[in-house]
């Protein structure tokens, strides 16, 4: 049967599709520091929930990851 997270490569899973958004070259902090949950700081929040509703309704609504890092020569590598 499908599992959401298969033992061998080829098995079935449970998971259709995942949607990974980046935003590049801000912050957690700059955009989602204001968000209430994760490990941010609200008095850096630049570009908060007045200015970006749309990311701030994405993040309340499904899973948050705010530490992940990347060299600054190539952030793809980090990707």
């Amino acid at each position: 049967p499908p599992r959401a997270v298969p033992e061998r490569p080829g098995e079935p899973s449970r998971i259709e599709h995942v949607v990974f958004i980046i935003r590049e070259n801000r912050t957690y902090d700059q955009i989602l520091g204001d968000l209430g949950r994760g490990n941010g700081d609200s008095s850096l929040a630049i570009y908060g929930r007045d200015v970006t509703p749309n990311t701030h309704a994405l993040a309340e609504r499904y899973v948050t990851l705010d530490h992940f890092f990347a060299s600054g020569g190539n952030s793809a590598d980090g990707h």
